[in-house]
């Protein structure tokens, strides 16, 4: 045919770089998968480095409820249960568990709890059923009352 122009061919071509300063690189993870997150500080905690796995707990608090709502709350609660033991902080353990629901809990559930108890002590346990169920009420509480 002879009458074609020069054809012309566009490459588009995109690129990002995320940085973040190294004491965020555990919080970062574990907003794309919380599950990671708990296995992670079980790690820690087995291989005798508590302290770094309360230190990595610790950067998690800020997102936390934001990240586990992609996990099945129920399979997240067991691993946080188990987490929460071997933090050995009680303060950590009760912001980390804070963010779930009684209505989640399970018989399975039950020798976690009772570890945590026995752990902490039966106030920390108090502290956090009424934590839970004073949230769980709020959620479940018509606002206007009329």
């Amino acid at each position: 045919m002879g009458n074609y122009g020069n054809t012309l061919d566009r490459w588009y071509r995109r690129a990002a770089l995320a940085f973040w300063p190294r004491a965020q690189a555990f919080a970062n993870r574990a907003q794309d998968s919380p599950a990671w997150a708990m296995d992670e500080l079980e790690r820690m905690i087995s291989a005798g480095n508590s302290s770094a796995a309360r230190e990595a707990a610790r950067t998690l608090l800020p997102t936390w409820d934001t990240a586990i709502r992609t996990e099945p709350k129920g399979a997240m609660l067991g691993r946080t249960l188990r987490a929460a033991r071997g933090l050995a902080d009680p303060e950590t353990a009760t912001a980390l568990l804070r963010s779930f629901e009684p209505v989640l809990l399970v018989p399975g559930h039950a020798p976690a709890l009772a570890g945590l108890a026995g752990h902490y002590g039966g106030t920390w346990m108090s502290d956090l059923q009424r934590v839970w169920f004073e949230a769980w009420r709020r959620e479940r509480t018509p606002t206007d009352r009329r």
